[in-house]
């Protein structure tokens, strides 16, 4: 197998993980929509939107009589993706990229996970799709909150492997 060949077969992966999801999140990334969901509309919006022009902001008096920002459960903000989405990016758009952003990561997460446990490609694509559209992930897919850490969870278990199989590099 010689080296572009198999750079052309990681892209070919590549793209077949991230399209999906792009299809799925066209209309807040490209026609502007966004999420009419409760928490988005009342509390994850607005608290991005603040982030996004109080940069630096460690306090938020629009929440009771004033919230310190950073221990919110808006979590995220000390991030220093957070800060670049939000410090270059329209904000619907930097809020809806940090969506994608974590979705690309779970689906990439997941399929290197169950190739490390041994699954063909198919199958592991699969698993990425799966873990990717869980019903999980859809429902919450509007709160950055929660969906910052569905990447994780195929990680932490990719890593475990690892570290399973004695490599020490990982601890």
């Amino acid at each position: 197998l010689s080296a572009h060949s198999f750079l052309i077969r990681k892209i070919k992966i590549f793209l077949v993980l991230v399209v999906p999801i792009f299809i799925i999140l066209f209309p807040v990334l490209i026609r502007g929509e966004f999420f009419l969901q409760g928490d988005a509309l009342s509390y994850t919006y607005p608290s991005g939107w603040f982030y996004q022009h109080h940069l630096g902001s460690h306090w938020n008096p629009y929440i009771a009589l004033g919230v310190p920002f950073d221990v919110t459960a808006h979590s995220g903000f000390l991030s220093p993706v957070y800060r670049f989405f939000y410090s270059i990016l329209p904000f619907f758009f930097a809020y809806h990229s940090l969506i994608f952003f974590n979705l690309i990561l779970t689906s990439l997460f997941s399929f290197l996970f169950a190739r490390k446990i041994g699954l063909q490609t198919l199958a592991a694509i699969l698993v990425a799709y799966v873990a990717t559209f869980s019903q999980w992930n859809m429902l919450w897919l509007s709160n950055l909150n929660i969906i910052n850490v569905a990447p994780l969870v195929p990680l932490l278990f990719f890593f475990i492997c690892k570290i399973n199989e004695g490599d020490k590099r990982y601890y």
